[in-house]
């Protein structure tokens, strides 16, 4: 291939097609919309993102024991040493579940020394907050969620003397 084909094989972009791409957002070389209401054959898909977002949630709350967890954490910020002992699991498995939540965007955390806390992230849309009410309100009656909360309030009873150190609001990090 000689260097005459390769550049009639890519086309120049003008300063106006650049513009219509960018408007639509497909990227593309597309048209821009018309007075009729036509638009780009390719749009980009808007809701893509969102839709992910509500598939990664989904998928968080599927799981009981990211269930088991999300419950807990309802409560306030919890110490992952804490979590481990309520659920009565290894801490790699436990971690394993909240780095999930932290991916899925429903759980923050912050290291404090040797120890990782967690707290709920505040809800970012109107399918996070649902689905968080629905966490508080429908799954009241779940009987292992209960023994959960249970387990924790005696946890805390007792808290002089765990390992870590206690919760605070210190998430600036």
């Amino acid at each position: 291939m000689n260097q005459r084909d390769t550049k009639s094989k890519t086309r120049p972009v003008s300063r106006g097609s650049a513009r219509r791409a960018a408007s639509c957002g497909c990227g593309g070389g597309c048209l821009t919309p018309t007075a009729t209401g036509a638009g780009c054959a390719n749009p980009a898909p808007i809701a893509k993102t969102s839709s992910v977002d509500v598939s990664r949630m989904f998928r968080a709350f599927s799981d009981p024991t990211r269930l088991r967890i999300l419950n807990l954490l309802s409560g306030g910020e919890l110490c992952v040493c804490d979590i481990v002992h309520v659920l009565d699991m290894s801490q790699p498995k436990v971690s394993r579940h909240l780095a999930y939540l932290r991916r899925s965007g429903l759980v923050l955390a912050r290291r404090q020394g040797l120890w990782m806390h967690y707290r709920l992230a505040t809800p970012h849309g109107t399918f996070h907050k649902t689905l968080l009410t629905c966490l508080a309100e429908c799954f009241a009656d779940v009987p292992q969620l209960a023994l959960d909360r249970a387990k924790l309030d005696q946890i805390h009873a007792g808290s002089s003397g765990r390992g870590c150190s206690t919760p605070t609001d210190d998430f600036g990090g």
